[in-house]
């Protein structure tokens, strides 16, 4: 009898533990999820601006910019 009670204690911890991972992971899903939309918004709004307010606010050089944007 007690052999049954511990394996049911066990199972219990183990349905818990893998619902918490799964919760875990639904989680982390959500976050990267929103990462990469705000990415592909950020990536959008980044393509228009022009080259020379970039250049300026990245620091990098007008050639840097072109080159990396395949227009040289």
């Amino acid at each position: 009898m007690e052999e049954l009670v511990y394996d049911m204690r066990d199972r219990e911890t183990n349905s818990y533990g893998s619902y918490g991972q799964l919760q875990s992971k639904l989680q982390d899903a959500e976050i990267f999820g929103k990462i990469s939309q705000q990415i592909a918004i950020a990536t959008n709004l980044i393509g228009l601006l022009s080259d020379e307010v970039i250049a300026e606010t990245t620091g990098l050089s007008l050639e840097n910019i072109k080159y990396l944007s395949g227009k040289i």
